[in-house]
């Protein structure tokens, strides 16, 4: 059966179609004599629609886009615009638009554009294809842009001081904690230092994500130590429970698996359990042998203390240092290549020096790569561009309540290139979370405890509450329980929670098509739809690293009924929120009637 048998095709140009045998049906009110509307009740594989596509330009149509619902769908062809200088040139329509139709053709079978749509966003969209969108270089301004001398940076002093100050940080830090800035083999540069309290007092952790190196170097070291143990069983740990900002031991246990790890534990107290990465990964590993992908590579030290002080934090270091995955701490010059790998993740640009073994020296790195992204987006320099910042950024502190002028967690940078779609094709697009049943209350408890939304791994591995989302288990086998789910939508007052516009800036987002599910251990982040073509593409899911924070980034809440938005507002009066980023609290709470 032709794989398009199941489509009628309602002509609105003169005589009958080409495309299928299909009977036309009859015309309803009279519309541009350019325009084809097919109505698909199965949609078939991308591969055969192209086919089928280059079949109507043989036929002397010109098919400038084309749009498929995801289910039952519509496909809108759009005739006799792809080239209209050709007029009058060619005599035979079957061989001139052939020609002018196989780029496109080629670029609308591997996916241009999914998902229903109206009539003017699929003109908008065969506009795009016809004469694409300008380049980064044009849409920022510039092109006449003076080119800089590339100066190798410097090396610099460290970033942070490890003193007395900075662990009082920590301390007050509560479940939240702080980044503490290394150089070496961890991503990001950034090791989390947080307390715990238990019956016996404080207990300080320290963890990080390793390298592909730093994870070479750990399991050399750990081989050569005869104290450390391999395990492949299910992680022992104490559920803690939230109280006043800080993280309390309870009596309860909790159970979950880690696969494959390496623990030392030594009579003092001090701990290190180590994830390795595991090459060839398939996630069915990860319910019996293998780490699950969310883990692998982190490192967690612990060590029993009075309190914190600079000799304790030395002391969780000593096995990182001697392993070579900590080098000393952090640089502007460590945090500038970070932030360099970061944005060529996000913009897909395979850096030459970023992926060597850092033999050279790390102002030529970052030389190599900023000419390569700015080779990437046509421009001189980006690090001329105004939002080129490698200073990290961290969430409003948020201990029992709000803590102004503090922060605290994780870093994360800001694209350098994101303001520009979002002050154009996204201007009316924002990230939201969809909150089901008791919704009320759920955003209630979000906003007692941790002041947001929190990754799978941030609940279950380091917070200890247990707290499960829909396919948590399957989030870490894919390695998607490392991020926070969102939707971008372009109707607001559809979602529970909406973010504002600076969330789209977070280097760390990954917009995924359908079907992809948060899978990223083997490679699928490379897979992410570029950000300016969001308004464009289906994005079932953009998913941020680690957490998005109601003080940083809440813009809107919608609730079902007056009893939900009154425990909503309850919480925020409880913690001390009366506004966020200026508006009261009061305007955000809203409403939404069927």
């Amino acid at each position: 059966m032709d794989p398009l048998s199941k489509a009628s095709i309602v002509s609105r140009s003169p005589g009958p179609s080409r495309a299928t045998s299909a009977p036309p049906a009859p015309s309803a009110s009279p519309e541009p004599q350019d325009t084809v509307e097919v109505r698909v009740g199965h949609v078939p594989r991308r591969r055969i629609l192209g086919d089928w596509l280059r079949q109507t330009a043989r036929g002397g149509m010109e098919v400038a886009a084309y749009m498929i619902g995801s289910g039952l769908g519509e496909v809108l062809v759009r005739l006799d615009e792809l080239n209209r200088k050709g007029e009058g040139k060619a005599k035979t329509p079957a061989a001139a638009p052939s020609e002018r139709m196989a780029p496109v053709a080629t670029r609308l079978s591997e996916g241009a554009i999914l998902g229903k749509t109206t009539v003017q966003s699929a003109r908008a969209a065969a506009r795009d294809l016809i004469s694409p969108p300008p380049t980064f270089a044009a849409r920022a301004r510039l092109l006449d842009q003076p080119r800089s001398t590339l100066d190798i940076p410097q090396a610099r002093l460290p970033v942070q001081s490890l003193d007395q100050t900075f662990c009082e940080r920590i301390e007050g830090s509560g479940w939240q904690g702080q980044s503490l800035l290394v150089s070496g083999e961890v991503e990001d540069c950034a090791l989390l230092a947080w307390v715990e309290h238990g019956e016996k007092g404080l207990s300080l952790h320290l963890r990080g994500y390793l390298t592909e190196e730093g994870d070479r170097r750990m399991q050399a070291w750990i081989s050569a130590q005869p104290e450390v143990s391999s395990r492949h069983s299910e992680l022992e740990t104490p559920r803690l429970h939230m109280d006043r900002g800080l993280l309390r031991e309870g009596e309860e246990t909790l159970y979950f698996p880690v696969g494959q790890h390496f623990e030392l534990q030594d009579a003092g107290g001090f701990g290190l359990r180590y994830s390795p990465r595991v090459p060839g990964y398939v996630p069915s590993d990860a319910r019996g042998t293998s780490p699950p992908a969310s883990v692998q590579g982190m490192v967690e030290l612990q060590l029993p203390l009075d309190e914190v002080d600079p000799e304790g934090v030395q002391r969780l270091l000593e096995p990182l240092r001697a392993s070579g995955v900590v080098e000393g701490m952090a640089t502007s010059q460590d945090l500038e290549l970070a932030y360099l790998q970061r944005m060529s993740r996000a913009l897909g640009v395979e850096t030459r020096v970023l992926q060597a073994d850092g033999a050279a020296a790390k102002g030529e790195r970052i030389l190599q790569a900023r000419q390569d992204l700015s080779a990437a987006l046509g421009i001189p320099d980006v690090a001329r561009l105004p939002d080129y910042d490698w200073k990290p950024r961290f969430d409003e502190l948020f201990v029992d309540g709000p803590r102004p002028g503090q922060t605290g967690g994780w870093p994360r940078w800001n694209r350098f290139d994101a303001s520009v779609y979002l002050d154009q094709e996204l201007r009316d697009w924002r990230l939201t979370h969809h909150v089901y049943g008791n919704q009320g209350a759920k955003v209630a408890e979000m906003i007692r405890t941790t002041g947001g939304l929190q990754c799978t791994e941030e609940r279950l591995g380091r917070l200890g509450s247990g707290a499960l989302g829909i396919s948590s288990m399957k989030d870490r086998r894919s390695g998607g329980a490392r991020y926070v789910f969102t939707h971008l939508e372009n109707r607001p007052d559809k979602a529970t929670l909406v973010f504002n516009q600076d969330l789209l800036l977070r280097s760390d987002q990954i917009g995924f098509r359908p079907g992809r599910f948060g899978r990223v251990y083997d490679g699928r982040e490379a897979l992410r739809t570029p950000l300016e073509a969001y308004h464009r593409t289906p994005i079932y899911e953009v998913m941020l690293q680690n957490s998005v924070s109601f003080l940083d980034y809440l813009e809107q809440v919608n609730l079902p009924s007056r009893e939900d938005r009154v425990q909503v507002l309850e919480a925020f009066r409880e913690v001390g929120i009366q506004e966020i980023r200026g508006v009261p609290v009061e305007e955000l709470v809203r409403v939404i009637e069927d």
